[in-house]
């Protein structure tokens, strides 16, 4: 097909209306890139909340076990009883079960903690600098050397038949007495101060090029609106734009896009990149803030949703081929 020689006014004031939506979706990409390493960073150090919240667990509980109803059940008899330096965590956790007692709550929750401290993947989040400081990656380290010591210490008193415990792999820290568990909670113990502050910095994003700081989820809802809203008002334009007679006009937007395969493919390029980038944010959403912000992420897939539907609305109807001059 031929392009018209002049275009009408139909014509221009669908052009530049696509133009400045363009030009403003252009904008938008910049800003939803700009905010993927600060997102980033707060995924890490949202796991250094999670390790630190772990561990002001364990220093918490093991503070309260003279008050636990269970074992005050179970050395009110004598000061010196064994489970005081002597029953490993797994013989303790037991109690209240087959083995007779009462339940010692504090110590469930201990282990539930440590438990939660052998997952690999949040101490390596945790460590990673920056944003997280040194002096954490240093503290993890130190911390986890010492569980290693006093595992492999353990571990080894088992095979020589002084310690009897069954767990082992990941659950090997049921193997510990009460005065290793004591060292391990004490050693770089995290404060109620230092927590409160990873916890509220971990939900926000500093962004240096506006000066502000704000909530991730907030950020990220706002630049996805942003791209949708701006991108149907070049759908309903572009869609207006096809209605004429003489689409693709030359002098036009669409009529420079529709004359060469490269102009076309970079037109192709142009559409799908918001829904793309609406996608990757909301992923990043997901790992940042699941799963107390989960209305925050229903909403962003809702958005990256509607945003992949007008970018397969107007990728149906692409720019027409061979294309010459009139």
């Amino acid at each position: 097909m031929r392009l018209s020689a002049v275009p009408s006014d139909h014509d221009k004031t669908c052009s530049a209306a696509c133009l400045r939506a363009g030009i403003g979706l252009l904008v938008i990409s910049g800003v939803a890139l700009s905010i993927g390493g600060p997102i980033r960073d707060a995924i890490h150090l949202q796991a250094l909340a999670d390790y630190n919240s772990e561990r002001f667990t364990i220093k918490q509980h093991m503070d309260l076990l003279d008050n636990d109803p269970g074992w005050q059940s179970l050395v009110a008899s004598r000061t010196d009883h064994p489970a005081r330096t002597e029953w490993p965590l797994e013989r303790l956790l037991n109690l209240g079960g087959a083995a007779g007692g009462q339940k010692i709550e504090s110590l469930h929750k201990v282990a539930a903690a440590l438990g939660a401290l052998q997952n690999e993947t949040m101490l390596g989040l945790a460590r990673r600098q920056p944003p997280n400081p040194p002096s954490a990656d240093r503290a993890i380290y130190e911390w986890l050397f010492l569980r290693f010591s006093l595992i492999t210490g353990a571990m080894t008193k088992r095979n020589e038949g002084v310690r009897a415990f069954a767990s082992t792999g990941d659950q090997a820290f049921k193997g510990l007495t009460l005065p290793e568990l004591k060292l391990l909670a004490d050693q770089s113990a995290p404060t109620l101060e230092s927590l409160d502050t990873l916890y509220k910095s971990r939900t926000t994003l500093s962004l240096s090029w506006i000066g502000a700081t704000v909530e991730i989820w907030y950020a990220v809802i706002l630049v996805q609106t942003s791209m949708l809203l701006v991108f149907f008002y070049f759908w309903l334009f572009y869609r207006e734009a096809r209605i004429s007679p003489t689409f693709p006009s030359g002098g036009t937007l669409f009529g420079a896009l529709a004359r060469t395969s490269l102009s076309r493919l970079v037109f192709l390029v142009f559409v799908a990149t918001p829904p793309s980038l609406s996608a990757i944010l909301v992923s990043q959403l997901h790992s940042a803030v699941w799963p107390r912000g989960i209305r925050f992420i229903i909403l962003g897939a809702v958005l990256a949703a509607l945003t992949f539907y007008i970018s397969v609305s107007i990728s149906r109807k692409r720019l027409p081929r061979h294309v010459h001059a009139a």
